[in-house]
């Protein structure tokens, strides 16, 4: 649309200007990355009264930023859910979620797909933070960049052959073969960090099983 192209020709001009520096690109209107507060809280307030976004409101320059909370809440769900914890405190303090993921990558009782990286996985959640504290918007091709990064760890649907059964499933980039030795280990390390920590379990883990 007319104004997608606005939004991209804003995004592109300072770049533009950095390539070429007699290119004059002042007559551009350019994007200032912040909304009003106001619109971020009529659409929260649209989302649960109406189910939907209003119609004046879909648009990129307003909807992307969005995006990006819920990648943030997938990420931290999915963290969660691989280490069966529904919150984890350390002298009263919330457990952050960089510390969480600290922790699953490095644990020796799960088998991770090779299909994601955990390198990304940190990049992506630092680049998210970055933007959700100081409130701006994305670029869209970043955007596009983080969901495929996200994907295969968050949402693979990949199938699995477990005997002889071949099993789709949300959790098959990670499998584990004994969840009672996983929780242990999660426990150990997740205390070696924090002494003092306590976890509340939730009752299942998000992870393929034998």
């Amino acid at each position: 649309s007319k104004e997608q192209i606005k939004i991209v020709i804003e995004d592109i001009a300072k770049y533009v200007k950095s390539l070429d520096e007699n290119e004059d690109v002042n007559f551009i209107l350019l994007s200032t990355n912040t909304l009003p507060s106001a619109i971020h809280f009529i659409t929260a307030e649209n989302l649960f009264l109406n189910h939907q976004i209003r119609d004046d409101y879909k648009k990129n320059y307003n909807i992307d930023l969005l995006t990006i909370y819920s990648l943030r809440l997938s990420l931290e769900s999915r963290i969660k859910g691989l280490l069966g914890i529904d919150y984890a405190s350390n002298n009263g303090k919330p457990v952050g979620l960089n510390a969480l993921i600290k922790i699953s990558k490095n644990l020796e009782s799960v088998k991770y797909s090779s299909d994601f990286k955990w390198i990304e996985i940190e990049w992506v959640n630092e680049w998210i933070n970055h933007h959700m504290h100081r409130l701006l918007r994305p670029y869209p091709w970043i955007i596009h960049q983080a969901i495929t990064t996200l994907k295969p760890f968050v949402d693979p649907k990949e199938p699995v052959e477990i005997g002889k059964s071949i099993i789709y499933s949300f959790y098959s980039a990670t499998f584990v073969e004994n969840e009672e030795e996983l929780h242990t280990e999660i426990e150990t390390k997740l205390k070696a960090v924090f002494p003092k920590i306590e976890i509340k379990w939730n009752n299942k883990r998000e992870i393929m099983r034998k």
